[in-house]
């Protein structure tokens, strides 16, 4: 009995790759998603810092946008293979006024920008299977028009932060500007689900799809200019994390 189910399943693999035979394409696909990012340590560290008690962010960064492009070889009809080029960013920034001791007999009032960038450029290899068509072998249609599957992408992330903060005051023609950057890199995977409408059998706008599902992506930590780890006031070393759950969509190109 053990020996004929292995059989079965053989024969009905075979039927299925041969089935799949005439479905060998290139695709082209562009992407949007919004990300949630979990980046507690850094906001941590720029919630609490301050200058004469105006602090450099009032919103935390917890989302940020994704722009992709792959390029996807489907040998099969049920899977797919890629190469996948991204960037992710996240920003907070905020004006306030704040006076500035020290430079001078009376507190100078000043005009404060603070603004802190993170980003990333990922090039990540992919791989989607397409559950629905591997049904379709069970129950076949003629013209499907929805594919479901999953997918998963994996590779490395070049990431980097910059943070810019300036104090001017006109009245007073005083200016302080200071900035910092920090760049570093660091595996990072996505793990999703996706929904695909068939939009038409021609070789432009093919198919418009949903995706969804959770990133993993923490980075090291953050070095100062001069080399040291950055710290917030309560020891906590900061990371750029942007793990989180992310949700969007793409348009194929291509047949």
């Amino acid at each position: 009995m053990r020996h004929l189910l292995i059989i079965a399943s053989l024969l009905t693999i075979g039927e299925i790759v041969a089935q799949s035979k005439n479905h060998e394409k290139i695709i082209f696909s562009l992407e949007y998603a919004r990300h949630q990012y979990a980046m507690d340590s850094l906001n941590e560290t720029y919630m609490l810092f301050n200058i004469n008690e105006t602090g450099w962010l009032k919103n935390k960064i917890s989302s940020g946008q994704y722009f992709g492009l792959s390029l996807i070889y489907r040998p099969k009809a049920y899977f797919d293979l890629g190469l996948k080029f991204a960037y992710q960013y996240g920003t907070s920034s905020h004006t306030s006024s704040s006076e500035i001791y020290g430079i001078s007999p009376i507190p100078l009032e000043a005009v404060g920008y603070f603004e802190v960038n993170t980003s990333s450029i990922i090039i990540n290899p992919t791989i989607s299977i397409y559950v629905s068509q591997i049904l379709n072998y069970f129950h076949p249609k003629e013209n499907r028009i929805f594919n479901y599957g999953f997918e998963m992408n994996s590779g490395l992330g070049l990431n980097s932060w910059i943070g810019h903060l300036s104090l001017i005051s006109k009245e007073h023609d005083y200016e302080y500007l200071s900035s910092g950057r920090f760049s570093n890199s660091a595996l990072n995977t996505q793990l999703g689900l996706k929904l695909e409408l068939t939009l038409s059998r021609s070789n432009i706008f093919s198919n418009l799809g949903l995706r969804g599902g959770y990133q993993f992506y923490k980075t090291g930590k953050i070095l100062s200019s001069s080399g040291e780890e950055f710290v917030s006031y309560s020891g906590t070393i900061s990371h750029l994390d942007f793990s989180g759950f992310y949700y969007g969509i793409y348009l194929k190109f291509g047949k």
